[in-house]
């Protein structure tokens, strides 16, 4: 799923995503630390993309700060991987 996350350029992927979180986290467990982790590198990736082209707005970053609200909203992850 990393290495997915990284490449895929499909916008309803992140939507898949944020949607598998909610429904399994329970069985995501110590696996969600370098899931974030890869989501914050897209982030950044895309970031260094939008000012090579001069642009303003990115849906998959918007979606993958989508994602990281909804691991850090979810009681099975906090407090736990708080630090």
């Amino acid at each position: 799923m990393n290495e997915c996350t990284l490449r895929i350029q499909i916008k309803l992927y992140f939507s898949f995503l944020l949607e598998f979180i909610k429904h399994y986290h329970h069985a995501i467990g110590d696996a969600i630390v370098p899931f974030m982790n890869t989501l914050v590198q897209r982030i950044i990736l895309e970031l260094k993309s939008c000012h090579e082209k001069g642009e303003k707005n990115n849906l998959i970053i918007n979606k993958c700060w989508n994602v990281i609200r909804s691991v850090v909203e979810l009681d099975s992850f906090m407090p736990e991987f708080y630090s």
